[in-house]
């Protein structure tokens, strides 16, 4: 009973793992080393209201009754992978910079039983539904809604209409695993141009704006990634919307045509109606930035 109120008086008594000492009202264990490489000891105080971690050879396996001995004559707690996965919020994770959200996705690998989708006999993981994901705008959500449908996908080599997951956290090769793991995919790009850029472009109106040339990057490119017998039914639609950056021939205005107004590039065809109004090319800027795939692509 003495040495028991000794700890728990304001000394100092219980060794750190970093080579410290604490009180045991301020000590926390943790159960597995991982978590004291991950949390430092500001992360702990927000998290459970404690400031230092116990030395960390205080374990199950290798010093058992003074680990019990801790948890239940001092009420030391301990935490692990479950425990710390339960009390992640959105304020929490935002103070963290990319790197820790790296090591952070690298150590979930292996605690696969926290994130994983429920199967025969076991629940889904508690981080499907925590705000682990985050985006390149440094905001962050949950991966999955409430019928298991991903809400945010990995980052594509142009930009995206749907919620991606921050590029930078996709670099490293373990990270990008559990991402993958977790289930998140690239968008489907043909899902992509029928729900954001057909609607679009459909008005005889319709105006080009800072994702413009990314519109038209997805469309060449699903022009040509398609299967051919799916090809001429995305011809068909594109057809019939106004995408095309064309110029005035007299007055070298720009405006978006459907494909069927519109004449190729040629110094013969402009010479020929050099002036006349009524006539729009294809612009330079779609030459630019497209170069050989374009020719083909406005033939069909």
């Amino acid at each position: 009973e003495k040495v028991k109120e000794k700890f728990l008086s304001n000394e100092e008594l219980l060794p750190t793992f970093d080579g410290k000492y604490t009180k045991a009202t301020d000590a926390v264990l943790a159960r597995g080393k991982e978590l004291t490489e991950l949390l430092s000891n500001d992360d702990i105080h927000k998290l459970v209201n404690k400031q230092n971690w116990v030395d960390t050879n205080i374990t199950y396996d290798k010093a058992r009754e003074l680990r019990d001995y801790l948890i239940n004559e001092l009420k030391v707690i301990e935490i692990d992978f479950a425990s710390f996965a339960g009390k992640i919020s959105i304020e929490f994770l935002q103070t963290k910079p990319d790197n820790w959200m790296i090591d952070f996705y690298c150590r979930l690998l292996n605690q696969e039983a926290l994130w994983r989708d429920k199967g025969y006999g076991s629940r889904s993981g508690i981080l499907r539904t925590k705000p682990i994901i985050r985006l390149e705008t440094n905001e962050h959500i949950v991966p999955f809604d409430d019928n298991g449908k991903a809400r945010v996908y990995l980052p594509t080599k142009t930009d995206s209409q749907y919620k991606t997951v921050k590029r930078t956290l996709t670099e490293n090769d373990d990270s990008l695993q559990f991402l993958k793991a977790l289930g998140l995919d690239r968008p489907n790009i043909f899902a992509e141009i029928k729900e954001f850029i057909l609607p679009k472009y459909q008005a005889d109106d319709a105006a080009k704006d800072k994702r413009y040339f990314e519109d038209f990057e997805k469309l060449l490119t699903a022009y040509e990634n398609i299967a051919s017998n799916k090809k001429p039914e995305l011809i068909k639609q594109l057809s019939n919307i106004s995408f095309v950056d064309s110029a005035n021939s007299a007055t070298a205005e720009h405006i978006l045509l459907k494909p069927a107004k519109i004449y190729l590039r040629d110094i013969d065809l402009k010479e020929y109606f050099d002036g006349v109004e009524a006539i729009y090319f294809v612009s330079d800027e779609l030459h630019e930035n497209f170069g050989e795939r374009l020719k083909p692509f406005l033939l069909d």
